[in-house]
């Protein structure tokens, strides 16, 4: 007699008797797991009495005193006996949310990598426009169009995993995060555009100043919008019991929140002094350090992101699969 088994959405076999029960002795085969004999028609490993042989209940015989005999029963308490879960949250009925939110964390971890190499286009960008501030050569506009294109396939992964993760949001109750989340990085993309354009085609500081605004608005959604998945990740590792994990994520969330009113506050007082020479003295140095050294912070916290959002790719699936 052959076997089928179906894990998270997956068929395995066919597997003969001596295998499924080894798979059972090493801990992988659970009586929640769904046989089938024909990939047809489905049931709980439990149902098979090969696999899981029901329980006797033990039978009292007492001695032999001359007297009617009675057995007694002994009913087992269902009660106690509480199903397997791999989900320990408000949505163990609903393991979709679990799948939902195991796949966004694989596109954002892959969004976050493009974010690092778009970034070195810009910091080459940037230096390239140092000598000739208002003019457009090949290799700048060679560079301008791959970070743009860059750019759009970074924020296509971002806005596709917010959607999954809005969907997975009702599971760990963060809904308005979730909705936050993705609105933020619609308008990150925006404004990044915006400033691309303007910084691009602009002849005069006048401009500059402009698409450095609108730049400085778009870093400014856009990194609120990962502190925002910060909180939002730490609910999620609290729903898997992770509660350390959960901690570090909110502990990141308000370094970015902190971090981002720095850079904000430094970023604009550089953009209102950019072309007033009078005034470019101490003050412009300072905030353009600062503005740095919180760049320098964004990026750090990414990695920490990062590593996060692997962590919690890894604790979703060991719950998919029932571990």
């Amino acid at each position: 007699m052959n076997y089928f088994i179906r894990i998270q959405g997956k068929t395995f076999g066919p597997l003969g008797l001596h295998e499924m029960l080894q798979l059972k002795q090493r801990g992988k085969l659970k009586p929640f797991h769904e046989v089938s004999l024909n990939q047809v028609d489905w049931a709980s490993a439990s149902e098979f009495a090969e696999l899981f042989p029901p329980i006797q209940a033990p039978t009292y015989s007492p001695p032999d005193t001359g007297l009617p005999e009675f057995v007694a029963e002994v009913v087992p308490n269902h009660e106690s006996q509480a199903p397997p879960q791999t989900f320990t949250s408000v949505s163990d009925n609903n393991p979709s949310h679990l799948k939902d939110l195991h796949f966004a964390t694989l596109l954002m971890a892959v969004g976050i990598l493009l974010h690092f190499l778009a970034f070195q286009f810009q910091l080459f960008s940037s230096i390239q426009a140092i000598p000739n501030l208002f003019q457009l050569t090949e290799d700048r506009i060679v560079v301008i169009v791959i970070t743009i294109f860059a750019l759009l396939i970074m924020f296509s992964l971002f806005i596709i995993s917010n959607v999954f993760i809005l969907k997975a949001s009702s599971g760990i109750k963060s809904k308005g995060i979730a909705t936050s989340s993705l609105i933020l990085t619609v308008l990150a993309l925006i404004f990044f555009l915006s400033s691309s354009v303007v910084e691009t085609t602009g002849k005069t500081i006048e401009a500059r100043r402009i698409g450095l605004i609108l730049g400085v608005i778009g870093s400014v959604c856009y990194h609120t919008s990962f502190a925002i998945l910060s909180f939002l990740f730490g609910n999620a590792f609290l729903a898997i019991r992770k509660d350390g994990q959960s901690y570090a994520c909110n502990l990141q969330g308000a370094a970015w929140v902190i971090i981002i009113f720095i850079f904000s506050l430094a970023s604009f007082v550089i953009s209102f002094l950019t072309g007033q020479v009078e005034i470019q003295s101490a003050v412009f140095v300072i905030a353009g350090l600062i503005t740095v050294e919180m760049l320098l912070a964004f990026q750090i916290l990414l990695v920490w992101f990062l590593y996060q959002t692997f962590a919690l790719r890894f604790y979703l699936r060991k719950s998919l699969i029932g571990n």
